[in-house]
């Protein structure tokens, strides 16, 4: 039982992952575009803190941007 409640939780975000992959691998103006759009994704996720200098809605929870908007 818990084993298909796991993966009920799992599969949706696994497929989600792929997705991106799939975007990101889609071929678009060339081989470098790709890895130019996989080194800019790890980059994000490696060193939050150099993005968040460039756009200060990165340092924020989404509720306080979404109720900033309003």
């Amino acid at each position: 039982m818990i084993t298909y409640i796991l993966l009920a939780l799992l599969v949706p975000q696994a497929m989600l992952g792929g997705i991106v992959l799939l975007m990101i691998y889609k071929p678009k103006d060339g081989w470098t575009n790709r890895v130019s759009h996989l080194r800019l994704i790890w980059l994000a996720l490696a060193y939050p803190s150099e993005f968040t200098q460039f756009f200060s809605w990165l340092e924020k929870d989404v509720h306080e941007n979404i109720k900033k908007e309003q």
